[in-house]
């Protein structure tokens, strides 16, 4: 699980530093350089460029935070006892940061609990 929360984090990484040079690019691309231009437009672009890369960062931290949602939906379902198993599904599903406290509360106590698959042909 390491392995993949740390490539999860340089991918995140990576493309937080792509869209840190592109913001550039993108500001500055279909503009027209003049003469004439004034600092307000030279602004405004570079304004356009930091609320683009804001929003790209907040997507990218919203897309690994339904991948972590969706982690612990998945392993309610596949560890949590019978008992326990709807309202956990439904706490998790429904509820704002459930998911955080399953994963600190319950999932390495359900996974020590669970039984172990043979691997016994």
């Amino acid at each position: 699980m390491r392995k993949v929360v740390t490539k999860l984090g340089g991918a995140i990484a990576g493309a937080t530093l792509f869209l840190s040079s592109a913001t550039a690019a993108l500001a500055q691309w279909d503009y027209e350089y003049s003469t004439t231009s004034s600092s307000s437009d030279e602004a405004a672009a570079g304004l356009f460029g930091a609320f683009w890369l804001v929003w790209c960062c907040i997507m990218l931290l919203s897309l690994g935070l339904l991948a972590f949602r969706i982690w612990m939906l998945v392993h309610v379902i596949k560890n949590a006892p019978e008992d326990k198993k709807t309202m956990w599904i439904l706490l998790v599903l429904f509820v704002p940061l459930a998911d955080w406290v399953y994963f600190f509360t319950k999932k390495k106590e359900w996974t020590a609990a669970a039984p172990k698959k043979s691997t016994e042909s």
